[in-house]
Parts: C-alpha cells; sequence; structure tokens
C-alpha cells in the first residue's frame, strides 16, 4: 500500500520554516509529521504503508529528497518522487503520481494530523475517507448524504453550512488505477472547480456517481501543521496528550513539556507547552510555550510563545520570537 502525499506548493503560510523544512519532516514533540501521519494510517487500517510517494514542485532539490528518503527509512519504508511541474490543484498533484497510482492508495496533505477514532473493516469498501463534525465547513470538504444515510457525493467549498461532515484531506482507495482514470479525464476536459483548479474532492465525487462503494470512519481529532499558529496549536494537543515524559538533568520542567533525551538542558526552566528538540542545547533560559528545533542554541533567555528553528542561535533575549532555520539572534 502506497501514500501519496503532495508536496508541490510553496508553503508560503508556513515561512521562514518552509523555506528549509519540508511540512512532512517538521518536528512534532519528538516526531517528525510524517512518522505520526504513518502510525495514524497504521493503527486505523491495520497494515502498514510499504511506500511513500511525494508529489514536488520543480524547485525541489537533491538535498530535500535526501532528507525525505532518510525520514521515511527510519520508519522501515520507501520513498519515491514524482514532479507536479505547476501547481494546477490538489487532484492534478495526485495525477503526477502516474504510475504509483496502481492498487491500494492511501492520499493525504503533509501539513494533516489526525487520530483515527476506532479501527476501519475494509470489506466491501472502494473509497473511504476520515471525517468530523465542524461548525462551519465553508473552507473544507463536505460529504452529502440522502435520507436513509446513504452517501450521494461530495462537495468542495460548499456555501454554505447544510452539511456538516467534513473531509480533513485522508483517503483510502482499493484500486488508484480508478483514481486516476477521473482525474485524467478531468485534467483532459478542463474540469476544474472551486478555485479555478482541478480539486481532489471532484475526482472522489466523480467515483461515488460511477457507483464507487464509499464509507467514511470518525476521526478523533484531527490536527494541522499548515500555519505558524496551527503548527503551536498542534504541538500543545500532542503535550497535553500526556505521551511524552521529559528527560533532562538540571532542569526544572513545568507539564505538559518536552525535553528529548538527546537535548542538552543547563540551569534552566522548561514549561510549561515547551518543547526541546533533540541535539538542541538550552542554558540559564526560561521557555514558556516555546519550541526550540533540532541543534538550536538558546542562552540567556527568557523566551514566550516563541519558535526557535533548526540550528538557530539565541543569546540574551527576552520575549517573544520566531526565528528560521540557521538564524542568529543576539540581545
Amino acid at each position: 500500500m502506497r501514500l501519496i502525499l503532495p508536496m508541490g506548493g510553496r508553503g508560503t503560510r508556513l515561512r521562514p520554516f518552509s523555506h528549509t523544512t519540508p511540512k512532512p519532516l517538521l518536528p512534532l514533540v519528538g516526531s517528525p509529521a510524517i512518522a505520526r501521519l504513518l502510525d495514524a494510517f497504521a493503527g486505523a487500517l491495520g497494515r502498514v504503508v510499504e511506500e511513500v510517494v511525494f508529489v514536488l514542485g520543480p524547485t525541489a532539490d537533491a538535498n530535500l529528497r535526501r532528507r525525505l528518503t532518510e525520514a521515511c527509512a527510519a520508519e522501515g519504508l520507501g520513498a519515491s518522487f514524482a514532479l507536479q511541474p505547476e501547481p494546477l490543484g490538489t487532484a492534478h498533484a495526485i495525477a503526477c503520481a502516474g504510475d504509483a497510482l496502481d492498487g491500494e492508495v492511501l492520499t493525504c496533505w503533509g501539513d494533516t494530523l489526525f487520530t483515527p477514532s476506532a479501527d476501519v473493516p475494509l470489506d466491501g469498501v472502494d473509497l473511504l475517507a476520515w471525517t468530523v463534525e465542524v461548525e462551519d465547513p465553508r473552507r473544507f470538504g463536505v460529504v452529502v448524504r440522502d435520507d436513509g444515510g446513504r452517501i450521494t457525493g461530495l462537495i468542495e467549498k460548499p456555501p454554505d453550512a447544510t452539511h456538516r461532515e467534513t473531509l480533513i484531506g485522508a483517503y483510502y482507495v482499493r484500486d488508484g488505477r480508478d483514481l486516476r482514470a477521473v482525474v485524467d479525464e478531468m485534467i483532459t476536459t478542463g474540469a476544474t472547480g472551486a478555485g479555478g483548479e482541478f480539486q481532489l474532492t471532484d475526482a472522489y465525487d466523480r467515483l461515488v456517481q460511477r457507483g464507487a462503494r464509499m464509507a467514511t470512519a470518525p476521526a478523533a481529532r484531527w490536527l494541522d501543521t499548515g500555519t505558524l499558529a496551527s503548527y503551536r496549536e498542534t504541538v500543545r494537543a500532542l503535550l497535553e496528550t500526556g505521551e511524552h515524559e521529559p528527560t533532562a538533568a538540571e532542569v526544572a520542567v513545568a507539564a505538559p513539556s518536552f525535553v528529548h533525551p538527546d537535548a542538552t538542558v543547563r540551569r534552566s526552566v522548561v514549561g510549561p507547552h515547551a518543547v526541546v528538540e533533540a541535539g538542541a542545547v538550552v542554558e540559564d533560559s526560561v521557555l514558556r510555550a516555546t519550541v526550540v528545533m533540532a541543534g538550536a542554541t538558546v542562552r540567556d533567555a527568557e523566551l514566550t510563545d516563541s519558535l526557535v528553528g533548526e540550528r538557530a542561535t539565541v543569546e540574551g533575549l527576552t520575549g517573544t520570537f520566531t526565528l528560521g532555520d540557521d538564524a542568529i539572534a543576539h540581545g
């Protein structure tokens, strides 16, 4: 089973981190986002993903491919790459996976995390979508059902809140060739949807209209890392689950917080809602609701609601800051 992960966008909502760190590699309380996503699918379906197919934009370089390959290898699975030459929509991105759309496939976005509410039986299912109920689904896609509860279609960015069973962007498809056929048809006929782009929700709707047996499964939790604000909220939510215990010496920790075993923290206070990732060094500092990413250094600082990028350096500062990877800031 393959996971198709579109990454052709520019990631402007997550700058400055998206300049150097792709969304699937963002650290989330000791684990990269891709690892948490794979765990969610495996837990829901009872089967592991063997390969991730990353659909990249034309500016992706060899270093990005290397880092994604290493992240997949750490999870015991393969990585391959496809090119989306221009951003024509989510369905177009999936179509760029080409022959990888053969057999069972999963599709999801690199900034989506979810927790399935239960195992999902796949017998008799051609298409499965994970969903949540939201008050205002107009920014998303929704499921449409008839009076008997049967799924009759999907709508991307509905005009009102009549239908509140909202698609989170995570799907299982029994035969990816069926998906590829409808997307190729959409592109050939110029059947764009919301925003003038080829929408994946519309492709799945076509499958439903042609008789695909579709089911939905509830997501117990739906998290997002697509913006700086939502990344902070996701880190806070993961900390509050209590899954991780801090490991550190010479440090006072205010729960919930996480200090990676490979981090160095001396004469400092960490928390609440603070994270210090692997290889980071924190000395003589106070961190509140702050994420210090891998390899960063913080000395003589008092940071609140801050993000310190990979290998960044902060010395002698007090306040709220967002520093991208490799940045240097002195007080």
